[in-house]
């Protein structure tokens, strides 16, 4: 039983970071200001591999949060 503890703990810590590295690399795409839209992220993170993209960003605090990153890192480059 010990070791299906401790299986399913590190499944859990993998699926963990998992998560926060697709939150981290739609933060750096958002950032990058080749995005305007969350949607055009999720298909590209897909693309890159990262499968659950779709779930780790459907709150509406993180979709409110990478739509400011994107609106903000537009203006920079001058585009709209």
């Amino acid at each position: 039983m010990a070791s299906l503890s401790a299986s399913t703990h590190h499944g859990a810590t993998a699926m963990m970071n998992s998560g926060s590295s697709t939150v981290q690399r739609a933060y750096h795409l958002a950032q990058s200001g080749g995005f305007s839209k969350v949607s055009d992220l999720v298909t590209r993170l897909r693309a890159e591999g990262y499968i659950d993209a779709q779930a780790q960003l459907e709150g509406p605090m993180i979709r409110s949060t990478l739509r400011r990153l994107m609106s903000g890192a537009r203006e920079a480059r001058g585009l709209k």
